[in-house]
């Protein structure tokens, strides 16, 4: 064994990965503690062995889904403002059916 090298116990790892989970959950924008406090007091919320509850990823996707929609909203308007920009670029009659403003 290399002298440098040293076992760690499972108690060990779970203590970094625990860490990792946390540091993880917020570059995501997730609170690490394992409760919500609402108005009406402090619901508890079972956190998932893996990390992540099943509600927290769903948000998550339907985050990114919401900001991916926005950027496409976002490209289409600069191709559209950048087409009309350009009167005389030729279009195919086959193409210019298939868009309508």
């Amino acid at each position: 064994m290399h002298p440098l090298r040293r076992k760690l116990s499972s108690q060990e790892l779970n203590q970094i990965f625990e860490v990792f989970m946390g540091q993880l959950r917020q570059l995501f924008g997730l609170k690490s503690t394992g409760f919500y406090k609402g108005s009406s007091g402090t619901s508890v919320l079972l956190a998932s062995e893996r990390g992540f509850t099943e509600w927290e990823l769903d948000a998550l996707a339907r985050q990114h889904a919401c900001y991916n929609l926005q950027q496409c909203g976002t490209t289409l308007g600069s191709l559209s403002r950048l087409v009309q920009s350009l009167p005389r670029m030729i279009i195919k009659d086959e193409i210019g059916k298939q868009v309508s403003l």
